[in-house]
This record gives C-alpha cells, sequence and structure tokens, in this order.
C-alpha cells in the first residue's frame, strides 16, 4: 500500500530492533506519516494530528507459512489398538519442502512426534492411549524456511 507523509516529516524512524525466539522481527520507531498502514485492534491507528511523532511498533515474520493437514485413524479405537497420526505439510511453491519436527497434542499434553520425510509427512503411531476423548492437534515447530503452524484439531475417542 501507498503511505503518504505529512510534509515537514518524510519518513518512518526506527529506534530499536529485537529478534523472538521464533525468529521474529520487531522494530520499534515513530513517524509522522498521515496513513501508515495498521492492524486491527491497534491503540491510536492514525495520526492524532498534533506536533508529536507517532510512535510504532512492527512485527516482521521473516519466514514462509506451510498449511498443515492432520488426520487420525482410526479417529475410534479400543484401548491398545494402534492409532495413526499423520501430519501432511504443504509449502509454498518453488520453495522447499517444509522439513522439522511435527508434535502430535491431545490439549497442551504431547502424544508424540514425528520427523517429517521428502514430502512433508510426518508419522507417530500409539497402542497406549488411555481410555477417554482426545482432541489431537499437529504442531510443526518450524524449520528451513517455514514458520511454526498448527492443525485445525481432531476428535478421538478411546473406548
Amino acid at each position: 500500500s501507498t503511505v503518504t507523509y505529512s510534509p515537514s516529516y518524510a519518513g518512518v524512524l526506527p529506534s530499536g530492533v529485537d529478534v523472538d525466539s521464533q525468529g521474529n522481527i520487531y522494530v520499534a520507531g515513530y513517524t509522522r506519516a498521515l496513513d501508515l498502514p495498521t492492524t486491527s485492534g491497534v491503540f491510536q491507528p492514525t495520526f492524532a494530528g498534533n506536533a508529536d511523532f507517532t510512535g510504532i511498533i512492527a512485527q516482521i515474520n521473516p519466514f514462509l507459512s506451510a498449511t498443515i493437514q492432520l488426520s487420525v485413524a482410526p479417529n475410534t479405537a479400543s484401548a491398545s489398538t494402534p492409532v495413526t497420526f499423520t501430519a501432511t505439510l504443504t509449502g509454498v511453491s518453488a520453495y522447499p519442502t517444509p522439513a522439522g519436527t511435527v508434535n502430535f497434542l491431545n490439549g497442551t499434553k504431547v502424544l508424540g512426534s514425528g520427523t517429517l520425510d521428502a514430502n512433508g509427512v510426518a508419522t507417530f503411531r500409539s497402542t497406549t492411549l488411555a481410555s477417554g476423548a482426545y482432541s489431537v492437534t499437529a504442531v510443526y515447530l518450524g524449520g528451513n524456511v517455514y514458520s511454526s503452524v498448527t492443525s485445525d484439531p481432531q476428535a478421538l475417542t478411546i473406548n
């Protein structure tokens, strides 16, 4: 998008940069730009109109986003019956296939993990799940050029 600057100031001045453990870059600074793009829910989405500069904080994710699909088979099983969890990651065309590890979770509890193969598929198989209802997600931890991503939950019932 195009940013229009006030006549007395023509730019965004960064004053600090930091990187978090996931590789996101944060830039803090200030501007007098009249229509700097913002995300929803920001404290002050437009220039206030006074002589002060407007403070900004920008989060930049330098990684690509993959998509993740989870399948649980079977989705209803008896205790000690093998259950296979399969996560399939699809990367961005013309970029490498996602690489790394996928954790399979019930809520926040890790059930197991699998390493992505050359096709972007990770599997985990278990015969030790206790009876109960599960809400399973697959969480890709990120790697090579992709950020972390979590699948939609899948239901699993162990009788």
